[in-house]
């Protein structure tokens, strides 16, 4: 699931550029010297990153693109055969319009849109957390020999921030960090790392789409009245085993130092690799956007049945779960989160059956953005960024009043309800 958001990143720009949307072009730059932070993609091509040729403006998005998990050796060595794991398949431009899922227009639909633009392609399969210093081989003990592969998201990371900073004529005023899905995921874990990185500089923080691991009961174990042992990892959706192999074998991590100094003592340092527990311990400005039924996590983590839901509560054990489980465990964990101070922490978390998340109602045709308090998620985040009172700070969908209805009549729900008998009813525990 998640590795289809690098390709659907592409899709997106056909469309922009069908909508007639002026787009500013950003070129690929590889690391003039990449042996210093070993960085490399999969393939061990040299790590490049896209920025435009007009690098005055003083304020930046800085995009990490998301695209799924490197999880077995096939699947592997099959990402570093193309653009998800290969610099050498990228293309010279890219137009910034359609790389992301809309913080990266150039339409004035987009509050960021006269912001310079730094768009670092995932191609490490890592979540961007590795930082090898060789090529390696997660399966050595497995039958068979392949060859090495380079696991240097976060190397990568590193090295691309420094070379782009050292290109500006001035530092940065300010800085907003985000990234989709894995991406998303980055952006939490390196967000303290890049205000380090950048002292003198607002740096805030606003990952999307990349709220993994609420723990809960899973479907399967939930509909015979069973707990799921929290203390086994979910089905990998590619994998298997139950993580991804590189986790677990010859690959070292460069997990965020605060999270891990917030663990209490015995705790196993892979907790730093959930981005809920993680964003506990983030210091600069965070906002996080996420839809209440991430497809990510309802299909694979959580093994929700595929199908359409409906068309009521009672009817449908798929739907009770998603409201009294999946509803339950993200907001709450969301909400948590998000409540540290009043100006520093936000959220956006609409009632969407889908992954990745539309920025805007405006633009392209492909934006749909829900409302939460009158606002798009668009302008929910330049709210907070710019700290006007336009939008509440935390726009998280009222699980108790939330309602099939309400939610079949989403644009962002379309096609996933039976057209039968849809019901205001509330949700209620099995």
């Amino acid at each position: 699931m998640k590795r289809a958001v690098a390709l659907r990143s592409r899709r997106l720009l056909l469309v922009a550029l069908a909508t007639g949307c002026h787009a500013v072009t950003l070129t690929k730059t590889p690391i003039n010297n990449p042996q210093r932070h070993s960085a490399f993609a999969l393939d061990g091509s040299t790590y490049v990153y896209y920025a435009p040729s007009d690098l005055s403006p003083a304020d930046w998005v800085i995009y990490l693109e998301g695209g799924g998990e490197c999880e077995t050796r096939a699947d592997c060595h099959q990402r570093a055969a193309s653009e998800l794991g290969s610099a050498d398949y990228l293309p010279a431009q890219y137009e910034a319009t359609g790389l992301s899922d809309g913080i990266l227009d150039d339409g004035a639909y987009n509050p960021f849109h006269a912001w310079g633009k730094l768009y670092l392609p995932y191609l490490s399969g890592d979540d961007w957390l590795a930082n090898m210093t060789r090529p390696a081989d997660p399966w050595a003990d497995d039958d068979g020999i392949a060859k090495p592969l380079w696991f240097a998201g976060a190397n990568n990371f590193i090295a691309a921030v420094e070379q782009w900073l050292a290109s500006l004529p001035a530092p940065p005023q300010r800085v907003l960090l985000s990234g989709g899905s894995a991406g998303g995921q980055g952006a939490y874990f390196h967000a303290d790392r890049l205000q380090a990185m950048l002292p003198n500089t607002v740096v805030k923080a606003n990952p999307q789409y990349g709220w993994f691991e609420p723990l809960t009961d899973r479907y399967p174990d939930w509909i015979r009245g069973r707990h799921t042992d929290p203390s086994v990892p979910y089905p990998s959706s590619a994998s298997p085993i139950a993580v991804p192999a590189w986790t677990l074998h010859n690959i070292s991590l460069m997990l965020p130092t605060r999270c891990l100094a917030s663990l209490p003592s015995g705790t196993d340092p892979m907790r730093c690799s959930s981005t809920p527990i993680v964003a506990q311990s983030i210091a600069v400005p965070l906002f996080i956007s996420t839809n209440l039924f991430d497809a990510w996590t309802t299909d694979v983590q959580e093994q929700v049945p595929q199908g359409k839901l409906g068309p009521t509560i009672k009817a449908d054990p798929k739907l009770r779960y998603l409201l009294t489980v999946t509803a339950t465990a993200i907001a709450g964990t969301v909400a948590n989160a998000s409540s540290r101070g009043v100006y520093d922490r936000g959220a956006f978390v609409p009632a969407c059956l889908e992954h990745p998340m539309d920025w805007s109602d405006a633009g392209s045709a492909s934006q749909h953005s829900p409302k939460l308090g009158g606002c798009t998620h668009a302008e929910a985040v330049a709210s907070w960024y710019f700290g006007t009172s336009v939008c509440e700070r935390r726009l998280i969908t009222d699980v108790e009043k939330l309602t099939v209805a309400k939610m079949a009549v989403m644009r962002c729900n379309w096609g996933r309800f039976k057209l039968v008998e849809v019901e205001e009813e509330a949700p209620t525990t099995q």
